[in-house]
């Protein structure tokens, strides 16, 4: 059975004939053919730079005088080519393809234009009864009449008879107390093969209809689709969702199909915003299992998700309603907190880089959120060392003190023994990291990362991990996590940005965007989160309108970066 041609405008595709003393080869290669109204297009593809063509009737001499129609068409800059001619009288024709080297012959079956009115004449007058209908379709005289309309006659007497006969009840049905034209049984004729085929067999189906009906998405089409692996996923996603009513539903399947192959692709820091960009085009926002997980999910939830789809990616919005129903469920008893992540609180920084640590060798001055003083790990923050209302060194005139205070009083950071914040010190990459996962309360209790500068003793191993299963941090190309050194303010900014995305929030623009004075030096992994932090009125640049990208990001500022996540 040749399934992959269910309602294809191709009639039948000959040989390659040497009309002109060529050999056959695969040179020229023809995609569609279609008949309309008399007007035959060919499109397809050709290695030379023109396609010479010569149509005439089967079994006569290709003479000038004798052609249907001949010509010359330019090939554009990938080959492609697409031409017409008009044929006037009922018969077999072959047209010959010509590309400089390499010849293609194409067998064509016409109906003139009185055949064909016959035909829908005799149609009309037994459109009541769908075997009479059937016994039409299947009458090899009407093969020239159908191909011609765009009814391929093979592929529709290759169908099973039981196929068949859904055809026609549905061409039937559809068409009560109606006259059909040529065009008006072209669609009703497509849509009932698509659509009963699917319903007949989906898994033999799916992959020849989706290539007839060559659906689009985002200006790009089916047939246009160069990833295997995509590939394979819609035609099976699109036999999962069968049963189909009409080409209009398939088309909207085709569409959902798209969108849940991105879901399935996207990675934790972005998951919860991808599911609420696409929550109204799947159908699921007001889904109770979609409502709950937004309300309640959280980094575990986020993280099961993306591991569930990952292992079996998600065919239909009800199975992608499952996982995130399950997802919640199996997280509802972790509060997101982030605990003290098996003790990693109370190893050391191993001093300097930054100064974040206390002069006494503990963390960094940052409470995790999890109800643990990090100066005296196990106790909660009122029973330990006593923390100043305010720090001696941050006034209220300072212009962080807001968001410094608010982290403080968050219980997101600490000051030093002395009672300073030391504002303008240096902040490492470690110690943002920690900062940023204590105020997303991400859960880092089975986190695990593998950088090849990072071991699982060090103290800010599980926040770290805990970044990276969220995808908030990556590393760079060596597989390097850059222990120790500074973070830079462009770094600071992107940890930021993908922490918001993280929550499924949304940055509102407040202002347009003004390119900084070294707008040059901004990496292009930053430029995208820089933009919208600054465009959202979550940052700022230097007084002198440059943005510094590569210097190091102050504690002051990291308590402002920070702050704009919360």
């Amino acid at each position: 059975m040749n399934t992959k041609k269910i309602l294809r405008y191709v009639v039948c595709a000959a040989a390659a004939a040497a009309a002109m003393g060529g050999a056959a080869s695969a040179q020229v290669t023809l995609n569609t053919t279609g008949i309309q109204e008399g007007v035959v297009t060919l499109s397809g593809t050709a290695d030379g730079d023109f396609v010479t063509y010569k149509v005439y009737k089967a079994g006569e001499e290709p003479d000038k005088d004798g052609m249907a129609a001949f010509g010359e068409i330019k090939t554009d800059a990938s080959g492609a080519f697409s031409l017409a001619f008009e044929l006037g009288e009922s018969g077999t024709f072959e047209a010959v393809l010509y590309d400089g080297s390499e010849y293609k012959t194409i067998e064509l079956e016409f109906a003139d234009a009185q055949s064909r009115a016959d035909f829908i004449e005799r149609l009309n007058s037994v459109l009541s009864d769908p075997s009479a209908v059937l016994a039409l379709l299947n009458d090899e005289q009407n093969s020239a009449v159908l191909n011609t309309i765009g009814v391929p006659a093979d592929t529709f007497g290759a169908y099973p008879a039981a196929l068949q006969s859904k055809i026609c009840e549905r061409i039937s049905s559809d068409n009560a107390g109606s006259t059909l034209t040529e065009n008006t049984f072209l669609s009703s004729y497509r849509e009932a093969a698509a659509c009963e085929s699917m319903n007949y067999d989906a898994s033999e189906y799916a992959e020849a209809v989706l290539a007839e009906m060559n659906f689009e998405y985002e200006g790009e089409k089916y047939g246009d689709i160069k990833d295997a692996d995509k590939k394979a996923f819609v035609i099976e996603a699109f036999e999962k969702n069968a049963p189909y009513d009409t080409l209009d539903e398939m088309s909207g399947t085709y569409k959902k199909i798209n969108i849940l192959n991105i879901i399935n692709n996207t990675r934790t820091v972005s998951i919860a915003s991808t599911l609420k960009q696409y929550a109204d085009d799947l159908g699921i926002s007001s889904e109770k299992a979609y409502t709950d997980y937004v309300n309640k999910r959280n980094s575990t939830a986020d993280r099961t998700v993306v591991e569930r789809l990952s292992s079996a990616p998600a065919m239909t919005a009800d199975a992608l309603l499952d996982i995130l129903e399950s997802s919640v469920a199996g997280s509802s008893g972790n509060t997101g907190g982030g605990g003290t992540g098996g003790g990693g609180s109370s190893r050391p920084s191993g001093g300097g880089g930054g100064g974040i640590s206390s002069p006494g060798g503990t963390v960094p001055g940052i409470i995790t959120g999890g109800g643990t003083n990090n100066n005296n790990p196990g106790e909660d923050p009122g029973e330990g060392e006593e923390q100043p209302a305010a720090f001696s060194d941050v006034s209220e005139g300072h212009w962080a003190y807001s968001q410094i205070m608010s982290l403080k009083n968050s219980g997101i950071i600490n000051g030093y023994d002395d009672g300073t914040f030391r504002p303008d010190a240096s902040v490492t990459r470690e110690e943002f990291v920690k900062m940023i996962v204590a105020a997303l309360g991400l859960d880092t209790e089975n986190a695990s990362s593998h950088f090849y500068d990072v071991f699982d003793s060090d103290w800010f191993y599980p926040y770290l991990s805990a970044a990276f299963e969220n995808g908030i941090v990556t590393g760079d190309n060596n597989g390097l996590f850059g222990v120790k050194a500074n973070i830079t303010r462009q770094d600071a900014v992107v940890i930021a940005y993908r922490s918001i995305m993280l929550k499924g929030a949304e940055i509102e623009q407040q202002r347009e965007y003004q390119s900084f004075t070294d707008e040059g030096s901004i990496s292009d992994y930053a430029k995208d989160a820089v933009r919208s932090m600054f465009c959202g009125g979550k940052i700022n640049g230097m007084p002198d309108g440059s943005f510094a990208p590569f210097a190091s990001c102050t504690r002051a500022e990291a308590a402002i970066i920070i702050g704009s996540v919360l």
